[in-house]
């Protein structure tokens, strides 16, 4: 019996990664179990019409997964596509909380105000540079900084002191609602 090469050929895999595909005989039911740490995997059959299916690799979309092939008298190659899931940017929450007057933060950039109690951003994962803007009237503890989101909370406490004879300043006691918060407070 002549027997033609069937080939799988994918793209998008690192190197190195096993795949593997499973390839039946729809007349006898024969199964064909292939796999290969390479681009290419091959088996040389005889004609006829024979199904396949592509096991999945964690973490990718795959292309071509399954069909249908009809050898007759020639060598059929089949290109697999493996493309990376793209998982969503875990965003978490910047919030510099404040009472009184008009007051405004920039963080890495971008510039929020607020008459409210709160400013919040939204960031990814990274290090960012933040800078509190002034208040007229009052001095600010910690005006600037740096920061690291990481994964996990991050806490900075922010004073604004009077700069007349008042009563002495007060801090706000750190608290927040999401992932990260910088609290400062007026006196």
């Amino acid at each position: 019996i002549k027997a033609y090469n069937l080939e799988f050929r994918e793209k998008g895999l690192p190197s190195g990664t096993v795949w593997k595909v499973s390839v039946v005989n729809d007349t006898s039911g024969k199964t064909y179990n292939l796999s290969s740490n390479t681009q290419n995997i091959s088996a040389y059959l005889p004609n006829g019409t024979y199904s396949y299916n592509v096991s999945e690799i964690s973490g990718y979309n795959i292309t071509n997964s399954s069909g249908s092939i009809t050898i007759k008298g020639t060598n059929i190659t089949e290109n697999i596509m493996f493309t990376p899931i793209q998982k969503p940017l875990k965003l978490y929450g910047v919030t510099f909380t404040e009472t009184g007057p008009k007051w405004s933060v920039n963080l890495n950039g971008e510039s929020l105000s607020s008459t409210n109690s709160t400013i919040t951003f939204s960031m990814t994962n990274g290090s960012y540079t933040y800078k509190v803007g002034n208040v007229s009237g009052y001095n600010v503890s910690n005006p600037s900084g740096s920061l690291k989101v990481n994964g996990k909370n991050v806490n900075v406490n922010i004073t604004f002191s009077s700069t007349s004879s008042s009563p002495p300043a007060k801090t706000m006691p750190v608290s927040y609602n999401y992932d990260y918060i910088i609290v400062a407070a007026i006196a």
